[in-house]
């Protein structure tokens, strides 16, 4: 709509007015949805000479309202600011509104008020974001727009779209208006002193992520990088910088942005990009290191690898050939393995690497150069370089087949296969073999070639290393893919069978990939499955048992269902083909029988025992795996129909199969039904539970007590084992109750049986034996445990207060010099209070499940229950073990007293640390436990319980109710006092070499742990820790040097210092973090005069001698503070240097004196202080 004439006079008046009241109305009126004015719409129809006089207005209104900011005035009012950023903002939406008409009308006053703007852009307030960004983006539109005069335009806007950019809140819209304007760079002086802050600015968007994550921004990146050489250099050094610490997603665009910046570049930029640039991550790329979490030498692989796969555009060739070769060639060379590993890794992203400009005799020299160089990795003493060499070979050998002469190539395939493959000082080498292979397979070219080599490597399915069979695993599944090679051409399927039974779960879930289609071909009809079932059972009746376990990830649940159905089909038949003999033969075989189904396999009877136990285990395997889909309300169409079907069956399985791996096949499947589908055998089963022989295997009981789990009735399981247990302590207990009340007791107890359909027919007969098994495997299993613990609860705690009842036993025990009588054995006693642990812990997890139960950091019932426990302990049993002290035990120990109070002690205290690994103990708890700990540290026999000890005090470190300041101090102190009690029973058990070696071992990991958690603890405690280990390296040295008289050699190593301080001087050196520590203690102990003997100095030089031979940790001590602590020791040493009058008045004497000792000494510290010296590089 056009604007009429008088509004547009109005407007243009507004505009030459003082003042801006009338201006602003107009600008109200723009921008009202309601109001038919439009500033736009009405520049369509003004002249050249009204816009002059518009614009003209404009500046001077400008001036004026610019004037009201001068900073040297009084500070300006919150209002009057508003009203001059809102004219401010109307000049710039005039002047948006003008620039974007098809052809905008140019004057004077525009530009110079546009001049204005740009000048004010960095200087305007805070509160005008808005306006900046308006005024930026009208420079912008004049800059695209080609407009007059536009490079006065740029400086500010520049800055401006640098600095917003750059911030936090910065938006792809200003990456993209910053890259549309990065022409306008080259108006720039970016030699000049003045633009430092620009390259700043420059610097940071390198390393900004919403430059890199944005294609325009990396446009805008490769561009900076051309403007100049100078910037170029400051530009790779910030990445350089920030590479360690860079995601691996930016890397590629790193690279990209190195690339764009070469291709797009000038020549006198070029030449410095290449060598100053490029060149440089060549190098660093070939001397980075290999390890740690941040591996900088695959960063900087990765980075150029984005050259090698430009490899096709025009100049990449040729210019990697230039850059690497003074590099590559030379880094070949070296003695270092790890450079030599890099440039491997580089040379095989480039290979080939070539000049395409020269001619055929260069070009084929130079591919020699590099294939001669390729057989040398394989030949490499270092195992990386060989994998690195493995690894490029099979990549180049897929992809540049067609290029590579056949004997190269019948060369490095025999070479990998029959050499590499089998490389026995390292399995990584032969992992890379079997997983470069597969890259050479993906070319069908090799396969001719690879057919007659491959069958070589058949013995690999049963390598040492499970990587390895993994990797081969792997190979096998790519070769199953293929028509021109065939899996049983490589290895036989005997074999393959044999790795299924035996292996490891990952093995086996490829092993049953590979097979899968041979032996359960879903798509062939039933008889050909069942012949290859049959097959399968009979090749390898274990392997059949892992397949099926894996199977029916393979095949949907209707499929697997109808399988089931299939075996029971055929199973179902022989029994009927049985029946049907076993008739004809009471008949006198003249009997008739209904006709059966024709569904028996010919030649397939009850009498193929082992086949016909194999599908039934096939059936309960398949079934347990799909159990939780048969679940799903989706499902339940299936589900019936397998409880239809075996209902009927089952009860005919049970009748025909009597013992063996049949019946418990098919007592697993009854778990499966409901009870009420095969009532017979539901009613029977509890009745066989307490008839069971208290001998019997796993596998006679777990299928029953499992039915009857399932069917929900495991209280009468628990109420068994519980009666069980409690007529077996209370025969035992000769203070029971009268037996008026025993008879009572036993009426209620019925009447309470009686209600849970349970009654005994005669005299109660005590299974101890048998109850523990079945507790342990109802505790074990975890299905039944999770059912247990949802369903009886409140049985549960009866027994576990059954069970604590076997306290009092144990102390009557303890009195006694032999067992108590035939059923309660010492080791039934710790089975028992081993029981009474195992349901306590299991307990909390049930009412921490409860929404009133307390919090993990709240007192819980266990912690009180183990509280008690741990008192009880130290009331009984420590007073039934000898002390270390010599004291006499309160009651006569005989050996059997003592092996059970120990196999008590170590039953309470593996439990005890449960607590505290599941975070059950509560504070007052931990602080017991550490106490407990060191009384039985201080008994004869603590070897034994000091790996137990051990693990408490590690997990009391790491978890326990809170990880405080307080329960670090009591780790501290027990690390003290175990540290201590460590070193004297080991300088008590002296000759006993391996008892002492297997007690360090069994220590070493929770020791590692206690040290390694310490630095990221408390500083105290970090000091605590670190101080106990160097005082007791300290002073077992101490001794070593004093009964040695000082002659002891110098340890090249950890291993050869006395047991103790080897152990603690190996745990702390294989941590730098830790190394430096310990080593500081040291200094600070020696610093302060606390070692200021002769042998407790040389006992110093010891300890530091072997950490200075170490050149893998921390560069032979540099670093780890070796060498001040060498120069405390050199101080302390000065002080005790024997004088030379002392000397002389000793060599007067006949006979030997002290000075005549300690000047042997002070020669031996002399000695050593030395070789360490020159170990660490430091000024003797």
């Amino acid at each position: 709509m056009v604007t009429c004439s008088k509004e547009k006079e109005l407007f243009l008046a507004a505009c030459q007015a003082d003042d801006c009241q009338s201006f602003l109305e107009f600008l109200e009126k723009h921008k009202s949805k309601s109001d038919d004015f439009n500033i736009s719409d009405m520049l369509l129809s003004v002249s050249r000479k009204q816009h002059e006089k518009l614009w003209s207005g404009l500046f001077d209104l400008c001036a004026r309202t610019l004037a009201k900011l001068n900073p040297s005035a009084d500070p300006i009012e919150q209002s009057t600011l508003d009203v001059v950023l809102k004219c401010l903002q109307g000049i710039v939406t005039v002047g948006t509104c003008c620039l974007g008409t098809e052809k905008p009308v140019i004057v004077d006053k525009m530009l110079e008020t546009m001049t204005v703007l740009h000048g004010v852009l960095l200087d305007l307030p805070d509160s005008a974001s808005k306006l900046q960004h308006n005024i930026a983006k009208l420079c912008h539109t004049w800059w695209s727009a080609d407009l007059p005069e536009r490079e006065l335009l740029v400086p500010n806007t520049i800055m401006y779209l640098l600095v917003k950019t750059l911030q936090p809140s910065g938006m792809v819209s200003d990456v993209k208006l910053l890259c549309s304007m990065r022409e306008s760079f080259s108006q720039l002086n970016l030699a000049d002193e003045s633009s430092s802050s620009l390259k700043e600015l420059l610097e940071q968007c390198i390393i900004n992520s919403t430059f890199l994550k944005n294609d325009d921004g990396r446009k805008f990146l490769s561009f900076i990088f051309c403007l100049d050489s100078d910037l170029a250099e400051r530009l790779h050094s910030a990445i350089k910088n920030q590479l360690p610490s860079c995601p691996k997603s930016m890397i590629n665009y790193y690279g990209e942005v190195y690339f764009k910046a070469w291709r797009n570049s000038a020549p006198p930029v070029t030449a410095k990009l290449e060598t100053y640039c490029i060149q440089d991550l060549m190098h660093c790329a070939v001397h980075a290191r290999r390890v740690g979490t941040r591996n900088l030498s695959l960063t900087l692989r990765q980075l150029l690898s984005y050259f090698t796969k430009q490899k096709r555009q025009q100049g990449v060739d040729r210019m990697l050939l230039t850059l690497y070769q003074p590099i590559l060639w030379r880094a070949f060379k070296v003695a270092n393995a790890s450079v030599r590993a890099n440039a491997a890794a580089l040379l095989i992203d480039a290979f080939p690497l070539q000049d395409p400009e020269a001619n055929k005799e260069e070009t084929d020299a130079l591919l020699q150069k590099q294939i001669d160089i390729l057989q040398g990795f394989l030949q490499d003493p270092c195992p990386v370089l060989r994998v690195t060499g493995v690894q490029g070979v099979c990549r180049i050998l897929g992809m540049f087949w067609e290029l590579i002469p056949a004997h190269v190539l019948t060369t490095f395939l025999s070479k990998l296969i029959q050499d590499m493959a089998f490389d026995a000082s390292s399995s990584d080498v032969r992992v890379s073999v079997f997983k470069g292979l597969m890259f050479v397979i993906d070319n069908p070219l090799s396969h001719p070639l690879l057919k007659n080599l491959l069958p070589s490597l058949k013995s690999f399915i049963h390598d040492t290393s499970e990587k390895v069979i993994l990797a081969f695993v792997d190979l096998l599944l790519k070769v199953k893919g293929l028509k021109t090679i065939k899996v049983w051409s490589i290895v036989p399927v005997e074999d393959l069978l044999a790795r299924l039974e035996m292996d490891s779960p990952p093995v086996s879930r490829r092993l049953v990939q590979l097979l899968f289609k041979s032996f359960q071909p879903t798509d062939r009809d039933a008889s050909v499955q069942i012949e290859r079932v049959m097959a399968l059972i009979c090749m390898n009746g274990g392997a059949a048992r892992v397949f099926y376990q894996y199977a029916h990830k393979h095949m949907s649940v209707d499929t697997a269902a109808d399988f089931m159905l299939l075996l029971s089909r055929c199973v179902r038949g022989c029994v009927n083909q049985e029946e049907h003999h076993n008739s004809l033969v009471s008949a006198g075989g003249d009997a008739s029988t209904e006709e059966e189904e024709e569904e028996e396999k010919e030649g397939l009877s009850l009498k193929d025992t082992d086949v016909i136990d194999g599908m039934l285990e096939i059936i309960a395997i398949l079934w347990t795996g799909i159990a939780q889909q048969l679940a799903k309300p989706v499902n339940q169409t299936i589900m019936q129909k397998l409880v239809h079907r075996f209902g009927k069956d089952l009860p005919r399985f049970i009748a025909t199969f009597k013992d063996g791996r049949s019946l418990s096949a098919v007592l697993i499947l009854v778990s499966f039904l409901p009870a009420s589908s095969i009532p017979a055998f539901s009613h029977s089963c509890l009745s066989k539970l307490k008839s069971m022989d208290p001998l019997a295997s796993s596998d006679a009981y777990s299928p029953l007590i499992q039915c009857l789990v399932s069917w929900g009735k495991g209280n009468d399981v628990i109420r068994l084992i519980s009666d069980w247990l409690e007529a077996a302590i209370n025969q035992t207990d000769k203070d029971r109750e009268s037996e008026e009340e025993e008879e009572e007791s036993e009426d209620q107890m019925s009447g309470k049986l009686k209600k849970k359909k349970v009654t005994f027919n005669e005299p109660l007969k005590p299974q101890p034996r048998l109850a523990l098994a079945y507790l342990d495997w109802l505790l074990s299993n975890y299905s039944c445990r999770t059912l247990l613990l949802d369903t009886s609860g409140k049985p549960l705690k009866e027994m576990a207060t059954i069970l604590k009842c076997i306290l009092p036993l144990i102390e009557k025990r303890l009195m006694n010099p032999g067992p108590l009588n035939d059923l309660m054995s010492d080791e039934m006693l710790v089975s028992i209070i081993e029981g009474y642990c195992r349901i306590s812990i299991h307990l909390q997890s049930l009412e921490n499940s409860e929404p009133s139960s307390p919090t993990a950091s709240e007192s819980s019932h266990v912690s009180a229950q183990f509280d008690e426990l741990l008192a009880w302990c130290d009331r009984e049993l420590l007073s039934a073990l000898p002390q270390s002290s010599g004291e006499e035990c309160s009651a006569k120990a005989d050996e059997g007293v003592r092996k059970l109070a120990k196999d008590c002690l170590m039953v309470v205290l593996r439990f005890a640390c449960d607590v505290v690994t599941l975070g059950l103990g509560s504070d007052s708890f931990c602080s017991h436990l550490a106490d407990f700990c060191h009384l039985v540290l201080k008994t004869e026999d603590n070897v034994e319980f000091v790996p137990l000890v051990a693990k408490v005090m590690c997990h009391l470190g790491r978890g326990g109710s809170v990880v405080d300041t307080k329960q670090q101090d009591l780790v501290a102190d027990l690390f003290t006092k175990f540290i201590k009690a460590v070193g004297t029973t080991v300088s008590q058990e002296e000759k006993d070499t391996t008892q002492i070696q297997q007690t360090l071992s069994s220590i070493k990991p929770a020791v590692s742990d206690i040290l390694r958690n310490s630095s990221k603890s408390n500083v105290r405690f970090h000091d605590d820790v670190l101080a106990s280990s160097m005082a007791a390296c300290v002073g077992e040295m101490t001794n070593t040097v004093a009964k040695s008289e000082g002659t002891l050699d110098a340890a090249q190593s950890s291993g050869d210092l006395p047991f103790v301080s080897g152990f603690l001087v190996g745990v702390v050196s294989s941590n730098k973090e830790l190394l430096r520590s310990f080593v500081y203690e040291l200094e600070r102990c020696v610093s302060v005069g606390a070692l200021q003997t002769y042998p407790a100095l040389l006992a110093a030089l010891h300890i530091l001698h072997p950490l200075s031979q170490d050149k893998r940790r921390g560069g032979g001590g540099r670093g780890c503070g070796i060498k001040e602590c060498l120069t405390a020791v050199k101080l302390q040493m000065d002080k005790l240097q024997p004088s030379e009058d002392a000397s002389k008045d000793q060599d007067e004497d006949d006979d030997d004196g002290p000075n005549d000792h300690n000047r042997f000494m002070f020669d031996q510290m002399q000695s050593l202080e030395k070789q360490i010296s020159e170990a660490i590089g430091a000024v003797a």
